[in-house]
């Protein structure tokens, strides 16, 4: 797997933002590992849960691991950024604070993904 950590030099302004993104770029990465094999889950299910509880308990946002965010995401102040599993953000999206970004209801009433 590759890492990029490229947006650490984008997201500086930031130390809070870079740190939120830090922490899902290493949860994504587990998430992605334990869906292609289930040995992956001795490793990621720990990191994962872990990751759940410092970003909703002690931080207080909730970005899942789940979903799908491109290269140079930059998070401004980062407190109440609320994101549903099934959004897909874009390339150099900018997030500030209090946002929520839910997903689009498909016609047999599921959730579908919602590009931003």
């Amino acid at each position: 797997m590759k890492i990029n950590l490229g947006h650490l030099k984008y997201a500086m302004d930031s130390p809070r933002g870079a740190m939120m993104i830090s922490l899902y770029r290493m949860a994504n990465i587990a998430s992605r590992a334990r869906k292609k094999s289930p040995v992956h889950n001795l490793w990621a299910a720990p990191l994962l849960a872990a990751y759940r509880i410092a970003t909703e308990i002690i931080f207080g946002y909730e970005i899942p691991a789940a979903c799908h965010i491109g290269e140079k995401l930059f998070i401004d102040h980062g407190f109440g950024i609320v994101i549903n599993k099934n959004a897909r953000i874009g390339r150099g999206c900018r997030i500030r604070h209090g946002v929520t970004i839910g997903c689009n209801t498909l016609p047999n009433g599921e959730q579908g993904p919602s590009p931003v």
